[in-house]
């Protein structure tokens, strides 16, 4: 269980999200395994036991496999990368605002780029 945990952790970039998502599939795995168990080593005399088994297994089979699919999922959006290039993008705009403001401040007009991107949410909207 330990190297399996190991190896799941050794595909992800190491986020908390990711970590919790690696403990859920273990979880689910065990769930599934242990359901599997029971019914191979003492099999159901009742068929409606039987039943509620089967469910059982495969309720816990299905959040086996949603979670496997929520750690394939985090790995392909590779969020960690993103989030990096992201605040790199936010904190470069402010370089080279800072940049071009130290440079020549009488020259560039100050506006807000925020309130120019949203100057037509205060317009009046026909109510026809």
């Amino acid at each position: 269980m330990a190297e399996h945990k190991r190896e799941l952790m050794a595909e992800t970039n190491g986020t908390v999200v990711e970590k919790m998502l690696v403990d859920q599939s273990l979880a689910t795995w065990l769930q599934l395994y242990f359901h599997e168990g029971r019914e191979a080593k003492r099999p159901a005399d009742n068929v409606q036991i039987s039943e509620h088994r089967l469910k059982k297994i495969e309720s816990a089979f299905n959040r086996h496999m949603k979670s496997l699919n929520a750690l394939a999922s985090m790995k392909s959006v590779n969020f960690t990368k993103r989030m990096v290039e992201a605040m790199k993008a936010v904190t470069q705009d402010v370089d080279d605002d800072q940049s071009e403001s130290a440079s020549s401040p009488e020259d560039q007009p100050r506006h807000n780029r925020l309130r120019d991107s949203f100057r037509r949410a205060f317009d009046l909207a026909p109510m026809n």
